[in-house]
């Protein structure tokens, strides 16, 4: 595939939004190849396709009108990279933390390889700093 392709790839991907959890499951399976390796640093661990479909689950309970819009892509060789807002309301446990009802919205940086024109690689940050003040369960000071 081309890199342009990729780009369309990865960008038809963020955008899918899930309309239920099982709904997750098909969108992971259209995008990612089945050998797929999510590096993840909320845990440090990396996941393969079924622990990435777990995680995502969990984030879509936590965050059901969980929403990603990328302002920025670039592309090389096998390799896209995206700078997007993502925007949720916390409805649900996250990493612990009960639901507070509140909304966020922080950068979010992700690199995906593609190949074949499937995702084989992904990797991500995001502020979770920002995105725990604004949810309330830190204050500014504490994330000083």
């Amino acid at each position: 595939m081309s890199i342009e392709e990729n780009k369309e790839l990865v960008r038809s991907f963020i955008e899918a939004v899930p309309k239920d959890l099982d709904d997750v499951d098909r969108i992971i399976d259209q995008f990612v190849a089945p050998d797929a390796v999510e590096h993840n640093p909320e845990t440090g661990q990396t996941l393969d396709l079924e622990g990435a479909k777990q995680y995502a689950k969990g984030v879509y309970r936590a965050f059901p009108d969980l929403k990603e819009v990328v302002k920025d892509m670039v592309a090389e060789g096998d390799k896209v990279a995206t700078r997007s807002v993502a925007t949720g309301t916390h409805k649900g446990e996250f990493s612990g933390i009960p639901p507070t009802g509140k909304t966020f919205s922080v950068d979010y940086f992700e690199i995906y390889r593609v190949v074949d024109g499937k995702i084989v690689e992904h990797w991500w940050v995001l502020d979770r700093y920002k995105m725990l003040v604004q949810l309330g369960v830190i204050s500014e000071a504490e994330a000083a």
